[in-house]
């Protein structure tokens, strides 16, 4: 199975803390960059990962070169960062059956990973944040199945019930590629995976799979709780 990681965005709200490297190269521990994280504890059923990439790329090609921890590595160029739609869609050419695509931002666990990989088909993993939490991300409002019904993006989605984030790792079919690629709204200028998903859901229902654990590292107030939580979360993965 392969894998696309989406890693073109040029993460302007990290930029202060080095504008220099790529916002998934940012080490969460030492010698340990976010996407390298990533791809170590991808599930063994993967075995290539394709990069999407744009700006600053070459510090994510000079890193993992051709081949990684024994997965064959591709990168495919995103010309115009038009959101994550269009992200994927970058890689079309070089999908052969079912993958996963994930966020290159955030710190995911190894079994929430395994169980999108492991979905029959479709699928999407999904936080539910403490109660006392308040969300300031996308939600996804599911059916009774828990199937997906629809996305809501922020800060609409402070106005919804649903408080299942959108964690941005979903598993894909090839025909996904059959699908035109959905705005996130008709006058927005990127298109959205989940979007576009919400289309396909209409002839392939999509299961929800909750996470474990999630961190999204989207400023730098993420990405130091990022570094906090990741020595305890390295010692449950390396039990």
């Amino acid at each position: 199975m392969q894998a696309i990681i989406m890693a073109a965005g040029q993460g302007t709200r990290l930029q202060a803390l080095n504008s220099q490297t790529s916002k998934h190269m940012l080490p969460i521990a030492p010698g340990k960059p976010i996407l390298a994280h990533t791809v170590d504890i991808l599930p063994g059923e993967i075995d290539e990962v394709i990069f999407v990439v744009n700006h600053l790329r070459e510090h994510i090609q000079n890193f993992f070169g051709k081949e990684y921890g024994g997965r064959k590595i591709k990168y495919a160029l995103q010309k115009e960062l038009n959101g994550t739609g269009g992200a994927v869609w970058a890689a079309r050419d070089l999908i052969n059956d079912h993958f996963l695509a994930i966020s290159g931002d955030d710190i995911y666990h190894p079994e929430d990973i395994k169980q999108v990989a492991r979905c029959d088909s479709y699928c999407i993993l999904v936080h539910e944040p403490p109660a006392d939490e308040e969300v300031r991300a996308a939600v996804i409002e599911t059916n009774g199945d828990n199937t997906i019904k629809r996305i809501v993006e922020y800060p609409d989605s402070l106005n919804s019930k649903s408080r299942l984030i959108n964690t941005a790792l979903y598993k894909l079919e090839k025909n996904f590629f059959d699908y035109p690629l959905v705005r996130i709204k008709p006058d927005h200028p990127e298109f959205g995976l989940p979007q576009t998903l919400v289309t396909l859901a209409q002839d392939f229902p999509i299961k929800t799979v909750t996470s474990t654990f999630w961190q999204m590292v989207n400023t730098p107030a993420d990405f130091t709780r990022a570094k906090k939580l990741y020595p305890k979360l390295a010692r449950e993965i390396n039990k």
